[in-house]
């Protein structure tokens, strides 16, 4: 249950930037090196029930490392009260994060993202970008969890995605306990 841990996990994530409950961040050309933390080695980004959008332009991540979860991002949107069974892709609540022109490189994990994890409710547009060398037990460089959207247009992007199972035709519409990729 993650209700009791939203504040834990705060607490050791961004090992060199960290946001909360802000909503238009923007990370434009920045190296980050070497940095760790259990979650988002270079960057931690929470927010709770807020519509967000997030930018990471011409930025480089390189030897980012995450004890637990996104070698380098960690982007985590927390709804109080809902559990996961009630968790569905709402827009008006989604956290936007666009990564462009951007380049990850040997970043890791011990679980899941070696470059980026993104959680529930995240719609997640990547352009542009380089992956090289990432590495976790689960999307080497990209791991989305839990009613998230990925457009992606990458070079070399291992992809990993989990979420429940939806029962029934897919017609276009995002529906609960659904993960969608669209990679056109």
């Amino acid at each position: 249950d993650n209700n009791n841990n939203v504040e834990s996990i705060y607490n050791v994530s961004g090992g060199a930037i960290r946001t909360k409950n802000i909503i238009d961040v923007v990370l434009q050309k920045l190296i980050v090196n070497n940095c760790t933390a259990t979650y988002g080695g270079g960057f931690a980004n929470f927010t709770t029930s807020v519509k967000s959008n997030t930018t990471i332009s011409g930025c480089k991540f390189n030897g980012c490392k995450a004890l637990n979860l996104g070698g380098a991002i960690f982007n985590y949107i927390y709804d109080k009260g809902n559990g996961y069974d009630n968790y569905e892709y709402l827009d008006e609540k989604a956290n936007h994060l666009f990564i462009g022109s951007s380049e990850f490189t040997d970043c890791s994990t011990n679980n899941r993202g070696g470059a980026i994890f993104a959680y529930y409710n995240t719609n997640t547009r990547i352009k542009s970008t380089k992956f090289k060398g990432n590495a976790s037990q689960y999307g080497n460089d990209c791991y989305m969890s839990d009613q998230s959207i990925l457009n992606n247009s990458v070079e070399h992007c291992d992809l990993f995605v989990e979420g429940s199972t939806c029962s029934g035709s897919f017609d276009g519409n995002i529906t609960k306990g659904l993960v969608y990729i669209d990679d056109t």
